[in-house]
């Protein structure tokens, strides 16, 4: 866990985590898996991000969630990764893995990206939602009832519906990059990293092994 002044230093922190990893990663093998999140705090972790000197070419990108919108709409994870960090030059297209989720039929959506996905992740991003959530599992989703790497659900926030990762897939990867900001997320730090019970009821307890990058109003009641 990494306790830090505000949100603008949690956003360098998180990049530099993932930035190191990946070129931990890329120092013994030929590819690095990232799956990236939605969120408009994440505009800020990119432009961090796109700044470091890294064998891009060598990063293939995924998503951990994607409403179900265009790739233009400003609700679009695609559209702020693309706007702030695939204009690198060394990023080509064929590197990133968008979920089509604008698509009418989200069932073959999902079925074709789990096709996609590698068998783990080496770096996982993620913000925790105030209410406990990541990627689009909230809490009580439906996805835990499920096998399936990739669903589609109709969540309690407009875009209510979309497409994520299940909690296998999130829980499986190698390194998890996880982000709190905020007083109105302390109570949910301290109910996933500090106390007991199932991650159906609170999904970032899925992460609760993964490096924790608050600001501190969101690590006060940590004591």
């Amino acid at each position: 866990m990494i306790v830090v002044d505000g949100p603008h230093a949690a956003a360098r922190e998180a990049a530099r985590r993932v930035a190191a990893e990946i070129e931990r990663v890329l120092a013994r093998r030929e590819w690095c898996w990232v799956a990236l999140p939605g969120g408009r705090f994440m505009a800020a972790v990119y432009e961090h991000l796109a700044a470091f000197s890294l064998d891009w070419s060598r990063v293939e990108f995924f998503f951990t969630d994607e409403r179900c919108v265009p790739p233009s709409h400003p609700a679009s994870s695609y559209g702020e990764a693309a706007d702030r960090l695939f204009t690198n030059p060394r990023i080509g297209p064929h590197q990133v893995h968008r979920i089509e989720a604008e698509r009418s039929d989200r069932e073959q959506v999902a079925a074709e990206y789990a096709a996609e996905l590698p068998e783990a992740f080496d770096v996982l991003l993620l913000e925790v939602g105030a209410d406990g959530h990541v990627a689009s599992l909230f809490p009580n989703s439906p996805a835990f009832d499920l096998a399936e790497p990739v669903v589609a659900l109709e969540t309690p926030l407009k875009p209510r519906w979309r497409m994520s990762l299940g909690p296998a897939v999130l829980s499986g990867a190698r390194t998890k990059v996880v982000l709190a900001t905020g007083a109105e997320r302390a109570a949910t730090v301290r109910a996933a990293l500090v106390e007991d019970g199932p991650p159906r009821e609170l999904p970032a307890r899925l992460v609760r092994d993964g490096t924790w990058i608050l600001d501190r109003p969101a690590a006060a009641r940590l004591g």
